[in-house]
């Protein structure tokens, strides 16, 4: 098996060769056009037969001739990156690639009623938990929580949040398993890094305005205090604009989580996430790589409709995706039906509910850092 998720016989689309070949499938409008379609169907929107059909033939049929031998562990023994999860229905299925080379499971804890998001570009917005442990039950859900080794997600891709009190429409919000300080701070490494590979996720793939900016106005720790209350200058000032928001600069609220928290430093390490990185000889983006995955996926059915791939990933997706235009779209059930089963808490450490830093944590960290 290849590391593009493909036996190393056939015709399917390879890395070999030069960049004006790999460009010839993915970056053609075509393939523009029907990954759109494709990527609607991880949020919920049922693809046209005509769409489908126009993607095997782009992607499928016009694959690239070659071979691959790369394997999933290089010669120093450290694994290399390959795409290992799907979207469906707007939840995240299998593991993202993290900081240095790791794959972060995704875990789910599904919490309704979903209510579509207004905003079709939301803003990304951090919360702290004030926790030492996993809050399995949220009471007030986030999308996502990262801890304990795992990102967890609560709601799917397209649905609301509701941990503040006017916004969750604009935003896409994060709960980290962490304690907010006054001081420069980062997570713990068991939420550290869940945090950079969702981040790096959902700035790659636009599920966010942006996961890697924020106003160079402001200082990196907190300043102005106290900074619980809604009349908290950051929260009027650029409000609206894509950046990256902590719960404290979301306008109508009373928080000041997450507190000082090193966002250059977090960045960086998205960054290093999404660097280009050499495969089989080509420097190359996880979007291309994921498209190439993805259209060999469509000719694998073309070729063999019976060997679905057995694990999560844009191969065994682009695979589904061909099938769905053979078997009859009209007869299937409909993406929007799905949701995952609870994922187990084994080995987890728990905690009984979050609670977001308010005026009476502020003024106990303030004196904190006056003893």
């Amino acid at each position: 098996m290849s590391l593009l998720g493909e036996p190393s016989t056939g015709s399917f689309v390879s890395l070999s060769g030069s960049h004006s070949r790999l460009g010839s499938c993915c970056s053609s409008p075509t393939w523009s056009e029907e990954a759109s379609h494709a990527r609607d169907a991880e949020l919920g929107t049922r693809p046209t037969r005509r769409s489908v059909r126009h993607a095997i033939f782009a992607c499928g049929h016009k694959g690239l001739p070659g071979s691959t031998t790369k394997r999933d562990v290089d010669g120093d023994g450290d694994r290399i990156r390959t795409m290992t999860y799907e979207i469906n229905n707007g939840w995240i299925i299998g593991e993202l690639p993290g900081p240095n080379r790791s794959l972060i499971p995704v875990k789910h804890f599904p919490q309704g009623p979903y209510e579509r998001r207004l905003r079709k570009n939301p803003l990304l917005c951090l919360h702290t938990t004030e926790t030492a442990g996993y809050v399995e039950r949220l009471r007030f859900p986030s999308e996502f929580q990262v801890g304990e080794d795992v990102i967890g997600q609560h709601r799917p891709l397209w649905a609301r949040g509701s941990a503040v009190d006017e916004h969750d429409h604009d935003l896409l919000q994060i709960e980290i398993v962490e304690f907010s300080k006054l001081d420069l701070w980062l997570p713990k490494p068991s939420s550290l890094n869940p945090l950079v590979a969702l981040m790096a996720l959902l700035h790659r793939r636009g599920f966010v305005a942006r996961a890697l900016q924020r106003p160079d106005r402001w200082p990196l720790r907190l300043d102005r205090l106290p900074a619980a209350v809604d009349t908290y200058y950051r929260r009027h000032e650029v409000w609206d604009d894509p950046h990256v928001y902590g719960h404290v600069e979301i306008p109508g609220d009373e928080h000041w989580d997450p507190g000082s928290l090193d966002y250059p430093a977090l960045f960086s390490m998205v960054r290093d996430v999404l660097a280009p990185k050499e495969v089989d000889g080509e420097v190359i983006t996880d979007n291309q790589l994921e498209g190439i995955q993805f259209a060999n996926g469509m000719r694998r059915y073309l070729d063999s409709p019976e060997n679905e791939p057995a694990e999560p990933g844009p191969n065994r997706q682009g695979f589904r995706f061909a099938r769905r235009i053979t078997t009859h779209i009209e007869g299937e059930t409909p993406v929007t039906g799905f949701e995952p089963t609870r994922s187990s808490t084994e080995g987890m450490n728990l905690s009984s509910e979050e609670k977001h830093a308010g005026p009476a944590e502020e003024e106990a960290e303030r004196r904190r850092l006056r003893e």
